[in-house]
């Protein structure tokens, strides 16, 4: 699938090896995979928050946003779709991971995917409170889509 050493080290959560690789090949963290996922990407997809915080530290700016790939993912919507479909700590890990792109400045709460959703539609699916707290914070527009969706429902 076109995983680098980078991307493999997020399945085991291996944050050490993640933190190494970054110091010494700054350049480790930009390839992609055959779908055009990023090492950001696949920290989201497996709940690695450590890993997140390393990648945004050593990693360029661009990457944060980035979804050039197959689903027109950014890490945000990983991060959001998969917080909002697990349970217990895996959850909380994806959660996590929200918050930390959030607070780096990702602008990835207004984009949409190739199904042109928006990370928050995920999150209301699944009425996952606190993460719709999270992405609103990071796109307030995003309070009309909720509004509309309540009054749909009453």
């Amino acid at each position: 699938r076109g995983c680098t050493p980078m991307h493999l080290a997020m399945t085991s959560q291996s944050v050490n090896v993640v933190r190494f690789i970054a110091r010494r090949s700054p350049e480790s963290l930009t390839p992609k995979t055959f779908h055009g996922l990023l090492p950001l990407h696949a920290a989201c997809d497996y709940a690695c928050p450590k890993a997140v915080r390393v990648l945004l530290k050593y990693g360029p700016a661009s990457m944060i946003d980035d979804n050039d790939n197959a689903t027109r993912e950014t890490a945000l919507h990983v991060a959001a779709r998969r917080a909002a479909s697990s349970k217990g700590a895996d959850s909380l890990g994806h959660l996590r991971c929200v918050q930390l792109l959030v607070r780096a400045g990702s602008k990835g709460a207004s984009m949409t995917d190739v199904l042109g959703l928006r990370p928050i539609v995920y999150a209301m699916r699944t009425n996952h409170a606190m993460l719709i707290g999270v992405l609103i914070v990071a796109c307030p527009e995003d309070m009309t889509l909720l509004m509309n969706a309540q009054h749909k429902q009453v």
